[in-house]
């Protein structure tokens, strides 16, 4: 083995050897691959789970890929018993498709697994609502709360209600859209731990618990990296009224949250009536 053109293989620069993907495109090939998945692989890695979960994403969101693939291939991913099946079966396939040399203009941060995967086609009800098409008069606070988030990631944009709390961090999202990867919002309902079991998921079973909904939504949303925001809508509640808010706290993007409340213990952006007494008017 020639370990730099392994290397190359590795990071896209250049096609696997035929030799490789036509061995492995034979079926009973592709069961000594899972097979040895589970033997070498697995053992050597924390979260294997969250892996398989996200390659699977990564082949729900390719829209090159024919809907006809995905059908076939999706069912093994269900059962966990055939998981590392479909594992195997997806690499043979990448391996066999157009070569198509990798863009290293992000190399470094995707190298560095500093970028997520881009989820809105995953997280089915997670688009942010357009702002009022007559949202004016708060230039001046979206540089600011964009300030704010870049040097504390967690803020708490805060103000009475009618203030235009949420249309600003709407707002916001449209401004900034292309400083993220992702962007997703949640209306919150009373209960954080609930709002995130409640996201619908593109590959939810309904078979599944709330618990297991949780726990599979909650790790996805931790593996998250510092370019997505999370815009908490309406989060009229203490942090002692919610206890969840510190599980939240911990992820590492950016979090935007719209509240009446009063919570002095975190980073907020107190949201005041607009100066300009005419763009007010309007």
């Amino acid at each position: 083995m020639d370990n730099g053109l392994v290397c190359r293989w590795m990071t896209g620069q250049a096609k696997i050897s035929p030799k490789i993907s036509t061995y492995y495109s034979k079926p009973s090939n592709q069961e000594k691959l899972a097979h040895t998945i589970h033997q070498n692989l697995l053992p050597l890695m924390s979260d294997c789970n969250m892996a398989i979960q996200d390659i699977y994403t990564l082949f729900i969101q390719d829209d090159s890929i024919s809907d006809a693939k995905k059908k076939n291939l999706t069912p093994l991913y269900k059962p966990a018993s055939s998981r590392l099946l479909f594992l195997a079966k997806l690499i043979s396939f990448g391996m066999e498709r157009q070569f198509i040399k990798r863009n290293t203009k992000n190399q470094k941060q995707l190298a560095g697994g500093a970028l997520s995967p881009i989820v809105l086609d995953y997280i089915m009800d997670s688009e942010v609502p357009k702002p009022c098409r007559h949202f004016i008069g708060r230039d001046k606070e979206l540089e600011e709360l964009y300030t704010m988030l870049e040097e504390n990631r967690h803020v708490f944009l805060c103000g009475i209600a009618g203030i235009g709390k949420s249309e600003l961090a709407k707002a916001y999202a449209k401004r900034y859209i292309k400083q993220y990867t992702n962007i997703l919002y949640v209306e919150y309902t009373g209960n954080l731990h609930q709002d995130i079991t409640d996201m619908d998921f593109i590959d939810d079973l309904p078979e599944s618990t709330e618990q297991e909904r949780f726990q599979r939504h909650n790790r996805f949303l931790r593996s998250l990296k510092s370019d997505t925001l999370l815009i908490i809508d309406n989060f009229n509640v203490t942090a002692t009224q919610d206890s969840f808010l510190s599980v939240v706290l911990k992820y590492r993007y950016q979090i935007l949250f719209t509240t009446r409340s009063n919570l002095k213990e975190y980073c907020t952006f107190q949201l005041k009536e607009i100066k300009d007494i005419n763009t007010l008017f309007q």
